[in-house]
């Protein structure tokens, strides 16, 4: 199985549209001599397109299994999780603080609709991948019809 970069206009639109919030809440924390009350953060993420699948490999050292949680309704994906901060020792204090803590939740739309029964999630050195299989449909197009029972 060949996996291939996958960039969508609509997966750009979300991303924009999550780095239009970022900006504003730094702006706002900074006029108001702070920084936000909530700490923000985005993975990265790297999707890839096969023939039946989609994987999505997301960096996220210090968030454990038991913190990340993916839905899927459809074509819509949601990744959220949290890391925990290192603020509630109370005998350090940060001098340079550049990793992100707290919650953060990321929304993809893929161009094909996903088996949310199928996914699996692995991790390795902080790297999750987790793949999203294709939702199978018949040739034309539709989703395959189920068995339904009758009375």
């Amino acid at each position: 199985m060949e996996l291939f970069p996958w960039k969508s206009i609509r997966l750009s639109l979300l991303d924009a549209d999550r780095q239009i919030d970022d900006a504003f809440n730094h702006f706002i924390g900074g006029m108001c001599g702070g920084q936000e009350s909530q700490p923000l953060w985005s993975p990265e993420l790297d999707v890839f397109e096969s023939d039946d699948a989609y994987v999505i490999e997301a960096d996220l050292p210090g968030v454990p299994p038991e913190q990340l949680q993916v839905e899927v309704e459809d074509d819509i994906v949601t990744i959220c999780g949290s890391r925990a901060s290192r603020r509630e020792q109370k005998s350090v204090r940060g001098v340079w603080i550049e990793r992100r803590q707290g919650s953060f939740c990321r929304r993809l739309q893929l161009d094909h609709p996903v088996d949310a029964d199928q996914i699996t999630i692995t991790q390795q050195q902080g790297t999750y991948s987790i793949r999203l299989p294709k939702r199978q449909t018949n040739d034309s197009g539709a989703e395959p019809e189920t068995a339904h029972e009758s009375a």
